[in-house]
């Protein structure tokens, strides 16, 4: 065997042979288990992903938000120039608000769309656990 190009068939077959000689084949899992685990543990991951996505639909971020002050001896000189700055950059930060909103929507969207699919997948029967009811 050539150490820089190895023949991966003759590789997989002696690690089949060896695992077969080994009695071992019974416990090596199926795929689906490896893959998609146990599905108790999936619908527990499944409802805390749908509890998360109803906290993000509920969010959104505002441009205005109270203007508060630490300086208690001047908080009407501190708060209306936090008033100016703030509308002086209205222009600027208002329409990039606008676009962080619109992206959150859109991958909200995506995360309801792909929870869908992984409740339905992990509602069907998978091979696994069809062949160990027979």
């Amino acid at each position: 065997m050539d150490i820089v190009n190895p023949d991966v068939n003759q590789v997989t077959e002696t690690i089949k042979g060896e695992i077969s000689s080994r009695g071992e084949m019974e416990n090596i899992p199926a795929f689906e288990q490896v893959i998609f685990g146990n599905p108790d543990d999936i619908r527990a991951e499944l409802a805390s992903l749908k509890r998360e996505l109803e906290t993000l639909k509920k969010r959104e971020i505002h441009y205005d938000r109270d203007l508060k002050t630490h300086h208690k001896a001047m908080t009407l000189v501190v708060i209306f120039i936090k008033r100016v700055i703030r509308k002086l950059g209205r222009f600027l930060i208002e329409p990039i608000v606008g676009e962080i909103n619109n992206y959150h929507l859109h991958v909200i969207r995506a995360l309801d769309h792909t929870l869908n699919i992984l409740e339905k997948l992990s509602a069907e029967d998978t091979p696994c656990e069809s062949e160990g009811k027979k």
